[in-house]
């Protein structure tokens, strides 16, 4: 009887031992897919009647940034680039210029903004805020077309200047569109 008990043991303890020491690889879960999605503006987006030194975006995942000074874009445009710093989930935008009164700025990223797993883009995202009483719609219609197919090309910038007499080579354009 002792010896089936002990073999009895020793199978279960060769079979647990097995079991124990399956070794796999780590799957890390399901890909992530969602981009950066914001919670929360400080100031609020669309906020009017502001004029803040600092703009803090919140996102519900961490973030990084991914060429923002080359594709962030200030319209009407600043003359010196903010600065961007992360905070956990937070992005901080610090402005050094001088706001000019009654005018709605648009600040556009791009792709610039993706998180931290997989590089996915909170696409175009855009924080806009007037320092007046409403937020401007600068709306122009057109078209615009290559002057030598006559088609129209899906890559083209319109620059707005406020005076084309002496400053157009100097100067910034006030807007991007």
């Amino acid at each position: 009887m002792n010896r089936l008990l002990f073999r009895y043991i020793a199978l279960v303890l060769l079979f647990a031992w097995y079991a124990c020491a399956q070794i796999t690889p780590l799957t890390g879960g399901e890909k992530d897919i969602t981009p950066p999605q914001v919670i929360k503006t400080i100031p609020g987006n669309n906020s009017t009647l502001v004029s803040p030194k600092k703009i803090y975006v919140e996102f519900d995942e961490f973030i990084k940034l991914n060429n923002i000074h080359k594709q962030f874009l200030s319209s009407p445009a600043l003359k010196n680039t903010p600065k961007f710093k992360l905070k956990g989930k937070t992005l901080i935008i610090e402005l050094s210029d001088t706001l000019l009164p009654n005018t709605t700025y648009t600040f556009s990223f791009g792709n610039s903004i993706v998180d931290i797993t997989e590089n996915n883009p909170a696409e175009n995202f855009q924080y806009v805020f007037s320092t007046g009483k409403y937020i401007d719609s600068l709306e122009i219609s057109g078209n615009v077309v290559d002057a030598y197919t006559l088609k129209p090309d899906e890559k083209i910038f319109v620059l707005l200047y406020p005076n084309l007499s002496d400053t157009f080579f100097k100067t910034r354009p006030s807007y991007v569109g």
